[in-house]
């Protein structure tokens, strides 16, 4: 099981580093979390859907997965991102064609610190009449807090997207003669080679949009 993939913030070595620990502890912290929210469902539904949360996790990271089986409050940061991920999904569609990225993976490239990020970026491409090749970008921020922590929690989490979404919009969509935005248009069209999963009946070829999104186009 991959549990963390580490983009290095220079053209350099990319970490990965993996583990089969068991993740008893990690469970448990969620389900008490689940528990707490009277949600009226059987103890098995309760495990299954704790599963489905670390499972959901590892999908987008394993980092997340690691985080929270060392420390008990990132069970909570866990269940945040997925929640992230489903409100982007039931937004947008289930169709579309996505890849999700941990932001946090990602900091040393953003010339941010780990934390600092919203949780959660989502790609999407897609062909349209009106616009051919379109590359959507979604950040997200979900937390999942005590109620007495809701105010200072929304706070920071408003931060966290607005910075967030600053940084990529300046990047990408600033002064023309920024220095580093080939480098960004670059790492962009990285992630989506690397993580837009696409049926092998789509038709799309992604090598070509990775070509137009170095180019700017």
């Amino acid at each position: 099981r991959v549990i963390r993939y580490k983009q290095s913030a220079t053209q350099g070595r990319n970490v990965v580093i993996s583990s089969r620990a068991p993740l008893g502890l990690l469970r448990s912290m969620i389900l008490n979390r689940l528990r707490s929210l009277g949600l009226g469902l059987p103890e098995p539904d309760l495990r299954a859907l704790a599963d489905r949360l670390i499972d959901d996790a590892n999908d987008v990271s394993g980092d997340i997965v690691l985080r929270a089986a060392r420390r008990g409050e990132s069970a909570s940061e866990l269940i945040g991102v997925v929640l992230s991920r489903h409100l982007i999904k039931d937004e947008l569609g289930a169709h579309r064609n996505f890849g999700w990225y941990f932001l946090d993976d990602y900091a040393a490239w953003m010339g941010q610190r780990e934390e600092q990020l919203a949780d959660l970026l989502a790609i999407s491409a897609e062909e349209t009449p009106d616009h051919g090749l379109r590359i959507s970008m979604f950040v997200s921020e979900a937390k999942f807090v005590e109620l007495n922590g809701l105010a200072a929690k929304r706070k920071e989490s408003q931060k966290q997207l607005r910075d967030t979404m600053r940084r990529i919009e300046d990047a990408l969509f600033g002064d023309d003669d920024r220095l580093d935005r080939e480098s960004w248009l670059t790492r962009i069209s990285d992630l989506l080679l690397d993580g837009v999963r696409l049926p092998a009946a789509s038709g799309i070829d992604l090598s070509a949009w990775r070509r137009a999104l170095r180019e700017g186009r």
